[in-house]
């Protein structure tokens, strides 16, 4: 099975130079295999028991292509790297946060999400429910999320916020056509492209993967400030069911600075 990195790492989608140097990764796995499966119980006799499943990784291998550029192009470089001149990598990272429950019955929840440098302020914001999902259970789909009767998310960067106006979603009604076009169009503004396809339906949307995605990536800059307060309000026609967890993901631009000769890695704050 082959995996492009950019799935995994999203700095391969940003940065498509060649860099020099030892290149090398690490897998981090969680404690159990839970997340990669999602199986049926199945009767045995007048029991009902889960099948049981293992994932063993054999072998890990990272294909790279090489380039072997002339003996002009080849002397300027050898140059820089005999200089150890700084090599600027941009890209954007995606950073997870977790409220691990919800007030129950509560409709409004405002969560202070983080606070962070100017450079790392949010550019993209998505925000996603789960009810009852004990991911320690192998029968449990850990890709499906719930709507939890949101109406509205508002995202607030030290006092502005964002969207300007109310969704004024009704899930219950079938009418959440804003927070589906904010989701639409958050490919198409991403890669900056209009050759995009959205993979949810709007069926599926709210029935499987709710994901409320909430675009500042046209936040006036001309203010500056030393950090950017992240904070979301969170409303619902009805109360929060127990047990929902909220999830909050955080795409930001961020700048490493790599030292070809002595393969020092700095990052930019």
């Amino acid at each position: 099975m082959f995996i492009p990195l950019k799935h995994l790492l999203n700095i391969f989608n940003d940065y498509e130079c060649v860099s020099y140097g030892k290149h090398s990764i690490r897998l981090v796995r969680a404690g159990n295999d839970n997340n990669c499966f999602k199986i049926t119980e199945t009767a045995v006799g007048t029991a009902v028991v889960p099948t049981k499943v293992q994932l063993e990784i054999e072998n890990v291998e990272l294909k790279v292509k090489r380039l072997f550029p002339n003996d002009q192009i080849k002397l300027q470089l050898l140059k820089a790297i005999k200089a150890d001149t700084p090599i600027l990598i941009p890209f954007r990272k995606w950073e997870l946060h977790m409220l691990p429950s919800l007030t129950t019955g509560a409709t409004n929840e405002i969560w202070a999400v983080k606070t962070s440098s100017f450079l790392e302020s949010p550019r993209y914001v998505i925000v996603c429910f789960q009810t009852d999902h004990d991911l320690t259970k192998v029968n449990t789909d850990p890709t499906i999320f719930n709507h939890a009767n949101i109406t509205n998310i508002t995202l607030t960067l030290n006092g502005e916020s964002y969207p300007k106006e109310k969704m004024q979603l009704a899930f219950d009604k079938g009418a959440f056509p804003q927070a589906y076009f904010n989701y639409t169009q958050f490919g198409y503004s991403y890669k900056n492209t209009s050759l995009h396809t959205p993979l949810l339906g709007y069926p599926e949307f709210a029935n499987k993967q709710p994901l409320f995605v909430i675009d500042c990536s046209r936040r006036d800059e001309s203010v500056k400030s030393s950090t950017v307060d992240v904070k979301l309000e969170i409303e619902a026609s009805q109360g929060f069911p127990a047990n929902t967890r909220a999830y909050c993901i955080i795409v930001h631009d961020n700048i490493i600075e790599h030292l070809p000769l002595s393969e020092i890695i700095k990052k930019w704050n």
